[in-house]
């Protein structure tokens, strides 16, 4: 994102404060509480939005340079990217050809990785480089690493979870949002922290918690409310969404000069990438929030990662990354548990109001995605 795109979204942010208003929905919606119940509905989409769809599943920063990995688990599927000696990305099932134990943990940097059950050890490119006993083996089949399809877009990581996933496919995954990711340098960015939290809740409830501020008011009155406006302004790219909403103290730029306007826009991009990750990029920091369906209709799983985009500024950003987990945890997750008690229940279907627009446009793509057309509205 160049800085006069960025005073553009700033642009349409004033306008809507000065009016009071926000982007909005042709019209509400209402979404049948089955799909937030149903094993059906769940393995589909498990199966066409996850596992057949590549993944963003880390930043460039976290593989700062040659021999370096980082690992990732995806719907069970365990991930390993590394960058080569010559600096070449390359993905593999975090599996040894042995029994299929792990031969990595974490990130970090090495140039070998070494499977703790037998001691088989790997080079980066996904070669065995070693093993004991050699002699009780034979070279019937490769014994090297399966290899996944791996690309690095925008300072992105994007990994087809299976090996027949075609690498235009992933070479292609954020074709239609790269303008708007670009220029975020990504590529240099530096890991503050990871976590990873399971919610009782469907995964498509808690991926919408990112995706509107009408909650800001009520669940984070104390916390997010006072630092931020719950105005919004909404784009679509293809099949993915952006989502701005700005820090208080903006609407002081309206006496000012655009040309003096800040090159980043003051507040929070939320960038949601098909088939629901969302990268929020703040002026100084970034935080990843990957979303994916647990073992039931009721159960997810999310991977909640950040990185500094000023190194000089690293304690600032992460604290600003654990203030963001705290909310996340102790405000956004219970809420999206207690809706899920709600329909389970049996409450019949979810309202979602025209203040909720990026909310429409996901649930919207989804069903496209599983071939159920879209909701009536």
């Amino acid at each position: 994102m160049t800085p006069a795109e960025s005073r553009q979204i700033t642009e349409r942010m004033l306008q809507h404060l000065a009016a009071g208003t926000t982007d909005l929905a042709a019209r509400a919606m209402e979404v049948p509480a089955d799909e937030f119940l149903s094993l059906e509905r769940l393995e589909k989409e498990r199966e066409q939005l996850f596992l057949n769809t590549p993944q963003v599943i880390g930043f460039s920063g976290e593989l700062p340079g040659p021999n370096t990995f980082l690992t990732a688990t995806v719907l069970h599927v365990p991930v390993l990217v590394t960058r080569t000696e010559d600096g070449a990305l390359r993905a593999f099932l975090n599996a040894c050809a042995h029994r299929g134990a792990p031969v990595a943990a974490g990130c970090g940097e090495a140039r070998r990785l070494t499977c703790k059950f037998h001691g088989w050890s790997y080079g980066l490119d996904g070669c065995l480089a070693g093993r004991r006993s050699e002699a009780s083996f034979d070279d019937a089949g490769s014994n090297d690493l399966v290899a996944l399809p791996v690309a690095e877009r925008c300072g992105l990581i994007v990994v087809g979870l299976r090996p027949d996933i075609s690498r235009h496919r992933v070479d292609t995954a954020l074709a239609e949002i790269e303008p708007e990711l670009s220029g975020f340098d990504f590529e240099r960015a530096v890991p503050v922290g990871s976590y990873r939290y399971e919610a009782k809740a469907n995964w498509k409830l808690v991926a919408g918690l990112s995706h509107e501020a009408y909650h800001f008011a009520s669940v984070h009155r104390n916390s997010l409310a006072p630092l931020m406006h719950d105005s919004a302004v909404v784009d679509t790219s293809g099949r993915h969404t952006r989502w701005a909403f700005a820090l208080r103290g903006i609407e002081k730029l309206a006496n000012r000069d655009p040309a003096e306007w800040p090159e980043r826009f003051p507040g929070a991009m939320n960038h949601t990438i098909f088939p629901g990750t969302v990268i929020v990029v703040n002026p100084d920091d970034a935080e990843m929030i990957r979303v994916e369906p647990g073992n039931t209709p009721g159960e997810s799983v999310i991977y909640y990662s950040g990185v500094s985009r000023r190194p000089d500024n690293l304690e600032a950003c992460r604290e600003a990354f654990e203030f963001g987990g705290q909310l996340f945890t102790q405000e956004d997750l219970p809420a999206a548990e207690a809706s899920q008690r709600g329909l389970a229940a049996g409450l019949p279907r979810v309202i979602i109001g025209r203040n909720e627009p990026v909310v429409q446009c996901w649930h919207q793509l989804w069903n496209r995605e599983l071939g159920e057309g879209d909701y009536a509205e």
